[in-house]
């Protein structure tokens, strides 16, 4: 499916530039790996993507489950100075749902380390419920009643009746 989506690429992405791709908006498996060593580079740097990618590449779980955004540290590299362990999130497309089962019930080594493999549910900076319009949190998570609805203009209550 990916490689048909591809050869339009050109015909369909133009008016937006040469990097403009098509991309699934299903059937892909965002990943969360945890306890990653940190190799580093000549300069003391954390590894590419493409360093990390390769070592993906090792894994048989995921030979046939295609990458579609690159393996990244979850932090920029100055949050690595003095660690030697950190996160690294990739997408590979999974259109079954079998391969993060898969690559779950796989031991994954990188870099001579198994690592924690989990989903990444990536959330916004900023949270606000849509129940009582507190910021750092979401509706499933208020303390208020679940009844209640305030008003998002002038905070007043509603009744849903």
């Amino acid at each position: 499916m990916l490689d048909e989506l591809s050869t339009y690429n050109n015909i369909f992405f133009e008016p937006f530039g040469p990097s403009s791709h098509a991309a699934p908006t299903f059937g892909f498996c965002h990943i969360f790996l945890g306890w990653v060593p940190i190799p580093r580079d000549a300069n003391g740097d954390p590894c590419s993507p493409a360093v990390l990618q390769q070592e993906l590449a090792k894994c048989t779980a995921l030979c046939n489950y295609p990458i579609l955004a690159e393996p990244c540290w979850i932090v920029g590299k100055e949050c690595l100075v003095g660690r030697n362990h950190s996160n690294v999130v990739f997408t590979f497309f999974d259109p079954t749902g079998k391969g993060f089962d898969l690559l779950k019930q796989s031991s994954l080594g990188m870099f001579g380390w198994l690592v924690t493999i989990n989903t990444f549910e990536s959330r916004p900076i900023l949270s606000q419920c849509t129940r009582c319009w507190h910021l750092r949190h979401m509706i499933e998570r208020c303390r208020r009643p679940a009844d209640l609805i305030l008003c998002s203009i002038c905070g007043g209550s509603h009744h849903t009746s």
